[in-house]
Parts: C-alpha cells; structure tokens; sequence
C-alpha cells in the first residue's frame, strides 16, 4: 500500500474480488489471485483532521453491487463494486468537532450502519443506521443520553454534550431477534473524571438496539465512571450454547480491563457474578441483570478479586 499510516482493515472478499480500504480513507478492488488491481477510490480530504490514534480504517461493507465506507472526515461513501464510481457521499458529523468515522461499516438487512470515533475530542457518541440505496439517515442512537432521557441521570451538570462514548470497532447483528449488538467507548474526558459525577451511561458498555429502530433493548455497563480508558468496543461474538442444562444465546465479550464476560443477549443478563459499582467514591455492588442465584458466593469472590486488582479505581 502507498500509504504511511498504520493499516487495520480487514480485506472482505465477494464473487471473486477482494475489496479492502487503505488509510487514510481509501478503497481498492483488487484480483485475490494475482493481486492486479481493478479500480482505487481514493478520498480527497481536509488539510487536517482531528484523530486521536492514527488516520486508520477499519474495512469496507458490500451489500449487492455496491462497496461502502467510513471516511475520517466522517463521512459515509456508497461505491460502485465494478467500478469505484461514488453512488452517494453523505455527512455523518461534522470533522471540524472531533468526529470521524475508523469502523468498518456492518450491513444489517438493507441498511448500512456504522459508528463514529472521537471519544479524546469530547465528542457525544452515537449509532447510526443509513439507506443503502439513498444515503438516507434512518435512525441515530445516541450513546450519551440528553437530559430526560433514560440514563441522564448517571451524568453531573452538562458533561453529556461532550461525554464520549465512541462506537469506533464494528458490532454484530443477530437477525433472529434483530438486535444489533455494539460496543461503545471511554467516557469523556477520558482520565478525569471529576467533571462527570456518576456512572456515566452508557459509556463503556454493551449496548443491543432493535435493528429497525435503532430503540435501546438493553445494555450492560463493564466499567462504570471509567477513568482509565477502559473502552468496551471489542468484537461481540455470539454463540448459542448449552447454559447450566438449557440451551441460551450468549454473547462472548473479552474485555479491555482483563475479564472476560457472557451476557444473555436477549435479556442483557449476566449469568454469573454480578457487576461491579463505583459511586459517589464509595465501593459496593450492583446488578445490571439477574444473576443465577447460585452464583452469590462466585460473585462475592469475584468482586473481592476485582477489587484487589484495581484499588486505585473510582
């Protein structure tokens, strides 16, 4: 690649053609075989572009005859697969405020959603869902709930409008409950947390949306109050698997401060253990769902461990 920034992409490869993007924001088509290339989208951009950790990108998204992708200047482009044309070029947020777009788009039934990274640049976090035919915003999720809405209260003063949560790696899509699944990232900003009192919802959570909607299902915070940059935007892998003699769907989550979670991804619930809760400086618990109740004695070890590891955390 002619290109000096880091590359991250995951190359996908439909009816014979290999389709990857190259940073900073760039699409080739290429023969898998040979590697001869059959067409370059390469994307004009501003001088300069807010980012935190590297002008990257993630990968393309492929539905039908058409080749989409996230730009950091935060845009969303549909491309021909045949020839690279531009179909549509629409603005997801405006770069000029920190926002810009490093995830690989995920196809969810005829529309094309993607995240949006700038956590470090006090951007408010969301989701969003396009047409893949028009370019269309169908709906937006925000990450970061305004006053009123569910989950404002874990925010002090007017943090929210700057409070982060970035969705900047792909989620998943389970088309049987047709729920999307997502990470999201560090509140902001990320390592003071003196100016966001509370838990800060829904920053460092699994958040599962209605795909049609995009309307909140559930969601389960790994790290409330984060001050240490603990995002939780890892791949969510979905397994259906035997539980405790009967049969569940499960989501594998490996998260950034060293645990590895299973949450019942119809319900959001945690099957063993319970989740930890920092308030108000203070240590206790709580649970996010309902924990199997043979689980107290796991769970109390558990939260002693965790505790033990992170003394430090608030």
């Amino acid at each position: 690649m002619p290109v000096t920034h880091r590359v991250e992409t995951t190359p996908l490869v439909v009816d014979g053609v290999m389709y990857l993007s190259e940073p900073p924001s760039n699409v080739v088509a290429l023969d898998p075989v040979t590697g001869r290339q059959f067409w370059r989208y390469k994307r004009s951009l501003p001088s300069k572009i807010n980012v935190c950790c590297g002008q990257v990108n993630r990968g393309v998204a492929v539905l039908g005859d058409r080749v989409f992708v996230g730009t950091v200047d935060a845009h969303l482009v549909a491309l021909s697969a045949k020839t690279g044309a531009v179909l549509w070029d629409t603005e997801v947020a405006d770069n000029r405020t920190g926002h810009t777009i490093t995830v690989a788009p995920l196809i969810v039934k005829d529309m094309v959603v993607t995240g949006i990274a700038g956590g470090e640049y006090g951007i408010r976090g969301f989701l969003d869902a396009y047409d893949a035919k028009t370019g269309k915003r169908r709906w937006r999720f925000w990450t970061i709930p305004a006053p009123g809405e569910k989950g404002s209260e874990t925010w002090s003063g007017d943090a929210w409008k700057q409070g982060g949560g970035p969705t900047w790696v792909t989620g998943a899509f389970d088309p049987e409950l047709n729920l999307i699944i997502w990470g999201t990232g560090n509140p902001s900003p990320d390592w003071n947390g003196d100016v966001r009192k509370g838990d800060n919802l829904y920053s460092d959570s699994a958040i599962a949306l209605d795909a049609d909607t995009g309307k909140l299902k559930w969601h389960f915070q790994m790290v409330p109050h984060d001050v240490h940059d603990w995002d939780s935007v890892q791949v969510p892998v979905l397994v259906d698997s035997e539980w405790r003699g009967r049969p569940r769907k499960l989501v594998y989550w490996a998260h950034r401060s060293g645990f590895y979670y299973v949450l019942d991804r119809e319900t959001g619930q945690f099957p063993v253990g319970q989740a930890i809760r920092h308030a108000d400086l203070g240590q206790r618990t709580r649970r996010q769902g309902t924990s199997d109740p043979q689980s107290g004695r796991r769970s109390e070890r558990r939260r002693r461990l965790r505790l033990a590891r992170c003394p430090g955390r608030d």
